[in-house]
């Protein structure tokens, strides 16, 4: 079955729910574990719309004490209010510092959510809503179990369902990721944000709940073996890194961020994601908007890469020069940078080189993300190819080991903030 997921693509309860990281009644899977991640963490959000789909209630929570029921098959406004989060719904108003949205059913539920800057979105979990401080946008905070974020991580990351070996190796990647990574946003309240510094995540990415429902049992067929499972390596989780493409260069956490790890990540040619369109790429921006995002003169600007001297297919840092204006930075803040004006799917890796032609930068590179860990075209290659998922995850994170979440007895650390995709 060949099918490409890109097109799939109160206050009591509230500290019950936040956060929450405890096992769902007896039961001893990471299934029913949860996490916490920001929607919409990118852009400042005034009004959402949420929709209850058919049959489908869901509870509300103030932190003043009322409860009520959200019927299935209706609309409900939330926008910015005098006292925090207003809420309106057929005609009636309530407005409350924070408002929490509980599934009545454990598993099965899903909400609809649509904001004033983004389309229509399929969740399926918990919300916490308040406005946050001093700003006239609001905070939304989901709340999801680890079973159903990997497999929505999945349909981001990865897209398709024909390769069952790869999509079992990306599976452990992902939710070895969760585990170390969980409360990497813990001073803005949650565990991870829903843009590609933590992973890339837009809910089930698909509004045709049948359709989403077939994947889900299709998913859970495929990854039976590989569920559960994590990577470590004396004794601690490991990183869990993993991105889209390694351009056919896999890097280290010191070679990209200047960081160290505990783990032996590999720095070796890979061979296996020729065929990708991130293998090699191409993009370029408009020479004033280039300029004007860094504030140099267009006419007289200059740009020079500094290589990492480990592996000089990658970049460390960059000098931009133009009239009396000269600015250094790292790698990390320039590709940040243009991502906050022009998007992150300008300059897609740390292995590029740049050319300033007339009125164009033109950005030449490797690969997409930071090729640490496991690449997915590559795992997806491999696959292809005949090898096993637990061959795939031997190739990239040898000589972590393969074990059960509920024997972990680790303590869970933050990794550095300067870490992006």
């Amino acid at each position: 079955m060949n099918l490409d997921l890109r097109k799939i693509i109160g206050a009591g309860l509230f500290m019950m729910i936040f956060l929450t990281f405890s096992r769902a009644g007896s039961e001893s899977s990471s299934v029913n574990l949860k996490v916490s991640i920001r929607l919409f963490a990118s852009t400042e959000i005034n009004r959402i719309e949420i929709e209850t789909p058919d049959r489908m209630d869901y509870q509300v929570f103030t932190d003043g004490g009322k409860s009520f029921i959200l019927p299935g098959g209706t609309k409900t406004r939330f926008s910015c209010g005098s006292q925090g989060v207003e809420m309106t719904r057929d005609a009636q108003t309530i407005q409350a510092e924070r408002i929490t949205i509980s599934e009545k059913k454990e598993k099965g539920s899903y909400l609809y959510i649509s904001s004033d800057k983004t389309e229509r979105r399929l969740y399926s979990g918990s919300l916490s809503i308040n406005r946050m401080p001093g700003k006239d946008s609001l905070k939304i905070i989901h709340f999801c179990r680890i079973g159903d974020l990997v497999d929505q991580l999945l349909l981001s990351e990865f897209s398709k369902t024909d390769n069952p070996e790869a999509l079992k190796a990306v599976s452990v990647a992902i939710r070895t990721y969760i585990y170390y990574n969980k409360g990497r946003h813990k001073d803005e309240g949650c565990d991870f944000c829903d843009t590609t510094h933590c992973q890339a995540f837009k809910g089930w990415n698909n509004d045709d709940i049948p359709y989403v429902e077939s994947i889900r049992s299709l998913l859970a067929k495929i990854l039976a073996p590989s569920r559960d499972l994590i990577l470590i390596y004396n004794d601690k989780v490991i990183e869990g890194y993993y991105s889209a493409c390694c351009g056919g260069k896999l890097a280290t956490p010191e070679i990209i961020w200047g960081g160290l790890s505990d783990f032996p990540y590999r720095n070796i040619k890979s061979p296996f994601c020729t065929e990708s369109r991130f293998y090699r790429w191409e993009r370029e921006l408009n020479r004033a908007d280039f300029a004007a995002i860094f504030g140099l003169p267009a006419a007289d600007m200059k740009i020079k890469l500094a290589r990492n001297e480990t592996d000089l297919d990658f970049v460390k840092g960059v000098t931009l020069s133009g009239g009396r204006n000269n600015l250094e930075l790292t790698v990390v803040d320039f590709r940040r940078k243009i991502a906050e004006s022009a998007g992150w799917n300008k300059v897609l890796s740390h292995s590029f080189w740049v050319e300033v032609i007339a009125d164009k930068v033109i950005f030449r590179g490797n690969g997409f993300g930071h090729s640490i860990g496991l690449c997915e075209a590559c795992a997806y290659e491999m696959g292809t190819r005949g090898y096993n998922w637990k061959n795939i995850l031997d190739y990239f994170y040898f000589p972590a080991e393969l074990t059960p979440v509920a024997k972990l007895s680790v303590k869970y650390q933050r990794p550095v903030d300067t870490q992006y995709n």
